[in-house]
Formats: C-alpha cells, structure tokens, sequence
C-alpha cells in the first residue's frame, strides 16, 4: 500500500521540477528568505528503525539508536521538493548525499536547474544553489556557511542569511514529526516497506498541505512559532571542507551582495 501511495502521488506532488518551476522556487526564496537563487534547503533525518536482519553495524548511528536516513530538499514554503530515504545510519553527511540518487543527479546537472543567471536587479552573475548545514561540502551549487571561528560581519550576515533558508528543510521535518506518528518510535518492519512508508509521508505532507483549510494553517503557523522547531537528529557532523576555488569565489560573492 506504501509503495502505491507514493508512486500515485509523487508524479503529481514531488515531481522532478522543470527549469521554470525551479526559477519559481528561487523567486519563493527571495521573496520570502531574501536568499537570491538558492532553490531549496537540504537537511538529512535520521528515522529510527529495528535493526535489518544479517545488517551488522551499517544502520548505528553515531547518537546510539538503528537508523535509515532520510535526506531532502525543502522549498521556501516547507514542503519537500526531492527526497532519497535508504542511506545507512552509520555514514556521514557528504557520503549520503553523494551517493544517493538524489546527489547523483544533483552532481550530474540532470534535474534541470537553470543556468547561472544575473541576480535581480543587479549585474552579478550567480549559479542556483541548495544550501545546507556544515555537514555538507561547499560547491558552487551547494552553499555552506562560514566556519564559526573568525567571523567578522559579513560573514556572520552571510550565515544568518543561509540559516534562514536552511531552516525550511528543518520546519519541513517538524511538520513531518508532528503530523506523521511513524517518526515517534522505531519502525518495525522490513527494511523496504520502512523506506517505503517514510517517502509515503514526505508526498503525504506534500498532499495534505496543499489541502489546509485556513484553520489548519493557523494550527501549523503556531505550532511553528511556539515551538521554534523541534531539536531533530541530523546528519553526523563531519570535519570542515575545503571548497574548491571556484565554489569560495562564489559564496564570497554572495557574501558580498548582501554586504552591499
């Protein structure tokens, strides 16, 4: 039943976006984050799970519990834009995210993203990016915020910035906590309908919240602002990357932009 549920509504609430729908995101996130072509916040979930059979080590997690990982990308709004559930609850961040389908499609540019444009009202040329915590490397598509030692003002405002838009990837997960019991305790099933009943919830909350009565959305908005989300668990932290040349250049360049 998991698997129809999300092979009937994922077509129709968490398709792969087109160039356009992907400028949409970025003007959502402008609009809303005052983050010029960023197209979604990336954030991993570790969901407790009974350990799979012959499974060894792979699914420990660093905090102590089984685990699958869910990673996603969320838009300006909370809802998931891509999800990729199966990643082992032993690996770090930039392991999950390379090798998931969801990375490797990222990496291979074959999920439409636009080319680098100018950013609105300016002559600054700037690729479309996710931005992500410091679990996640720093390339041109993917920006992380500054190391904490040695910040200086613009790029403390720089990291409030990404924080804003990162921080719909964890509203995301919070709603999802809230409105799906599954995540409260560990799952006790196969591995596969595990999975399957996790990407279930993403399309769900998709679906349902698109389906809000203006009651419903006042309960969610509270629910946000009194609990300030949730504490998740995340990705294990890793150690600092060192970003390509061109992929500095890039956020410096966008550390400059909000400087202005």
């Amino acid at each position: 039943m998991n698997t129809i549920v999300w092979e009937v509504l994922m077509p129709l609430h968490m398709p792969v976006p087109t160039t356009v729908q992907w400028i949409d995101i970025a003007k959502s996130f402008y609009e809303i984050c005052q983050m010029p072509h960023c197209i979604g916040g990336v954030d991993g979930k570790h969901c407790r799970i009974q350990c799979p059979p012959n499974a060894g080590s792979q699914f420990y997690n660093y905090k102590g519990f089984h685990s699958v990982v869910l990673l996603a990308v969320a838009d300006a709004e909370c809802n998931f834009i891509l999800v990729d559930v199966g990643g082992f609850g032993r690996d770090n961040d930039s392991k999950i995210f390379s090798e998931s389908a969801m990375g490797k499609a990222f990496n291979g540019n074959k999920l439409n993203i636009p080319a680098q444009q100018n950013i609105i009202g300016t002559d600054i040329e700037m690729p479309f990016y996710f931005v992500g915590d410091e679990a996640f490397p720093l390339r041109t598509n993917l920006m992380r915020p500054y190391a904490r030692r040695q910040l200086n003002n613009e790029k403390r405002l720089f990291n409030y910035r990404l924080s804003r838009a990162r921080r719909t990837v964890e509203c995301a997960f919070g709603i999802l906590v809230r409105k799906f019991g599954l995540f409260t305790h560990s799952i006790s099933t196969s591995l596969e309908l595990a999975e399957a009943s996790i990407k279930s919830a993403c399309v769900l909350h998709n679906y349902t919240r698109k389906r809000q009565n203006e009651t419903e959305r006042n309960l969610e908005r509270e629910f946000l602002e009194q609990t300030n989300v949730p504490p998740l668990i995340g990705l294990r932290p890793t150690p600092a990357h060192r970003g390509a040349t061109e992929a500095i250049e890039t956020r410096n360049k966008l550390t400059a932009y909000f400087s202005r």
